[in-house]
């Protein structure tokens, strides 16, 4: 199996329609169910209008700011809807209402499981098994960047990249993102640029500027550095929500990679930590293919 060509900005334009579709119905259903049991006395009501306060704020406000609705808005929309239906059924409501909260209860119940189930694996493949090398190979995978300067996301797999190389200067340090949509450069040249401006000298840099996704990243770093002679110990950077996959790519190229792992930013952690799972359920399902 490989990865689609990137892997999430392509996958977000093919299934936006859906995502858009999926979301606004989950949304409607809970406010629906939430008008249909108020007021809602239970203890546990509570938390459904805060998820669906939540869900809708960043669906609309996901919209203004960027145009576009991120995929892993979807798994909170559907969440949301189950949590709205476990209030309005536990507030008793009416037999006609609780044909549709049933269905919702069970979907977000299943969504929440799986989220929940992806998230601690996600957070224990960022646990390092050894100690690294001093002569580790620091491979950072890239991420967005716009007009020359790195993504939030990105500056923090720098910074976590730099700091490691710092612990112990002779590390090599791969770069590895190819072009960036309608900007004409590749985030391995910026991620280049940021590392020289920090006092990286350029003889310590391996840049790879021609992969699109996850596994090109890694199978054309591994290229480069096998045909330089410089297989040693592998360590990947990147963000914590990325790295299951990431390893899990490494292994299947061969390589027992360490990891890395920075934290998200702050205001894309959920998003990006739910997008993830909707991105490694489809990479699950498509193996083989």
């Amino acid at each position: 199996m490989a990865e689609d060509k990137h892997t999430i900005y392509e996958g977000e334009l093919r299934l936006r329609g859906l995502v858009h579709a999926v979301s606004a119905i989950c949304l409607l259903v809970g406010v629906v169910l939430v008008a249909l049991a108020w007021p809602l006395d239970a203890a546990p009501s509570v938390i459904a209008p805060i998820v669906l306060a939540l869900a809708s704020a960043l669906y609309v406000g996901s919209f203004f700011a960027r145009r576009r609705i991120s995929i892993g808005l979807m798994p909170l929309a559907v969440v949301g809807a189950g949590a709205a239906a476990a209030s309005a059924l536990a507030d008793g409501l009416a037999v006609p209402g609780a044909v549709l909260a049933w269905p919702a209860l069970a979907l977000g119940g299943l969504a929440a499981l799986v989220i929940a189930c992806t998230f601690v694996v996600m957070s224990i493949a960022c646990r390092a098994s050894r100690r690294l090398d001093d002569d580790a190979t620091l491979v950072v995978l890239g991420c967005a960047a716009r007009g020359g300067v790195p993504s939030p996301t990105l500056a923090l797999r720098l910074e976590r990249a730099l700091a490691a190389w710092r612990e112990a200067p002779g590390r090599r340090i791969v770069v590895t993102g190819g072009p960036i949509p309608f900007q004409g450069q590749t985030e391995a040249d910026v991620m280049q640029a940021w590392l020289l401006a920090h006092d990286v000298p350029a003889e310590a840099i391996t840049v790879e500027d021609d992969a699109v996704n996850t596994e090109e990243n890694l199978a054309r770093s591994l290229e480069l550095l096998s045909r330089a002679g410089q297989m040693r110990q592998i360590a990947i950077v990147t963000s914590d929500y990325h790295m299951w996959r990431a390893r899990a790519i490494a292994r299947r190229l061969g390589i027992d990679a360490q990891p890395l792992a920075c934290k998200t930013p702050s205001r894309e952690g959920l998003v990006q930590w739910c997008r993830e799972v909707l991105v490694i359920l489809s990479w699950l399902t498509s193996r083989g293919n």
